[in-house]
């Protein structure tokens, strides 16, 4: 009686991942049907071995048992080899996505007009809502090392580093919110554009736009 109960909840629960796929990442779901089907499989070893239809099969008690430890050591094989090719293709993309986002461009020759648009397009497609995007002006020298290492240094006496929610295209060289980020702001020569999380900005002075990210 517990072996056709536990088919039937194994073959339940095997038809619910596979329909209703619960999980937001589609290789999880794929993973979990995968191992319904093997714990439906085992159940319906048990239901073999309590109604005593070995023999129909032409399998003793040690070969069955040998076949059914074959059987699930494949499958987990296969789940960890499928795991592992879907682990190293996500982390692929991320660094294409990565290798995207994170690049020095030239805009010497940049209008304010082509500064608007070209930041505009930027949030549209790539910031979502929950987050702003912020600019961070400094020298060309300390943009190449920041976008090289992925890091932007904190500053040591606000623990974090100042950002302006003023665009290039709305600020010159002589802001007055530059002067809370460095004398390398002050150069102007460079702007590294930060997506980030509104809950983690807040203000540090009363100028316009000035806000500052806690690391």
């Amino acid at each position: 009686m517990k072996a056709y109960m536990g088919c039937t909840l194994a073959l339940f629960s095997a038809i619910y991942f596979r329909e209703l796929t619960p999980y937001r990442v589609a290789f999880t779901n794929v993973i979990a049907v995968i191992a319904q089907y093997v714990i439906l499989l085992d159940f319906m070893a048990v239901l073999v071995l309590d109604a005593r239809s070995l023999n129909a099969f032409g399998f003793s008690k040690i070969g069955f048992g040998c076949m059914l430890i074959g059987v699930n050591v494949i499958i987990i094989w296969l789940g960890g080899y499928l795991a592992y090719n879907e682990y190293s293709a996500s982390a692929r993309r991320s660094q294409e996505i990565q290798d995207k986002a994170i690049k020095i461009e030239n805009a010497v020759d940049f209008t304010k007009n082509k500064f608007r648009t070209t930041l505009e397009y930027v949030i549209e497609r790539a910031v979502p809502s929950s987050h702003v995007l912020c600019y961070y002006y400094t020298s060309l020298a300390e943009a190449q090392e920041s976008v090289k290492l992925n890091m932007i240094p904190a500053l040591v006496e606000g623990n974090g580093i100042v950002v302006s929610l003023n665009g290039p295209m709305d600020i010159g060289a002589t802001h007055a919110s530059l002067h809370f980020m460095g004398t390398l702001a002050q150069s102007w020569e460079a702007v590294i554009c930060l997506s980030l999380p509104r809950r983690s900005l807040f203000p540090v002075a009363s100028q316009p736009g000035l806000t500052s990210e806690m690391k």
